[in-house]
């Protein structure tokens, strides 16, 4: 799988205190309008991990189009999470979620709601939303995720596992939701 190293503002080093064994993959999703249905908007990604005042981070990025942008090695840690707990299938309480998982965001622009005039929709930035059709989910609508996106979370998965055999249990698999 290739990865394009971009460089991230925010990053816990291994030897920082906050690193922690790896023990969740989390799943967000970016909340970036499409200029168009499927292209993606590299220049937007590069410059929200690059920017030193945001308080959020993450490893990899999977663009609409496909390809992954890697901002962390696997050994450090991001902040993805914010003070995030999950509790797992047995009752345990984890903790310090940042300091203990990868996060993985795929470009998507997220909740959308009709527009006030009836045709389409908005963003959540009040903007009109000029991407593919939106996926009805049972909590509203939502941005789709595009075929490439899919087939590179798939590899993204396979190569994770690989390298991260904690993440072979599928329960170490969260969404954002999931842990606020």
């Amino acid at each position: 799988m290739h990865r394009i190293p971009v460089p991230c503002a925010k990053v816990y080093r291994q030897a920082d205190r906050r690193v922690l064994p790896v023990a969740l993959a989390v799943v967000h999703w970016t909340g970036s309008p499409p200029k168009a249905p499927e292209a993606p908007d590299e220049a937007r990604m590069r410059a929200w991990l690059a920017d030193n005042e945001r308080q959020t981070s993450t490893h990899l990025v999977i663009l609409r189009d496909g390809r992954v942008l890697q901002a962390a090695a696997l050994t450090e840690r991001t902040w993805h999470a914010g003070g995030s707990t999950w509790t797992d299938p047995d009752g345990k309480t984890m903790q310090s979620i940042n300091g203990r998982s990868i996060g993985i965001d795929l470009e998507n622009v997220g909740f959308l709601r009709r527009a006030p005039d009836g045709v389409g929709f908005v963003d959540g930035y009040g903007g009109r939303y000029k991407g593919a059709d939106p996926t009805r989910t049972p909590v509203g609508w939502h941005g789709p995720y595009t075929a490439a996106q899919i087939a590179s979370m798939a590899e993204t998965v396979r190569w994770l596992v690989h390298e991260l055999p904690v993440l072979h249990d599928p329960r170490r698999w969260v969404g954002h939701c999931d842990i606020q």
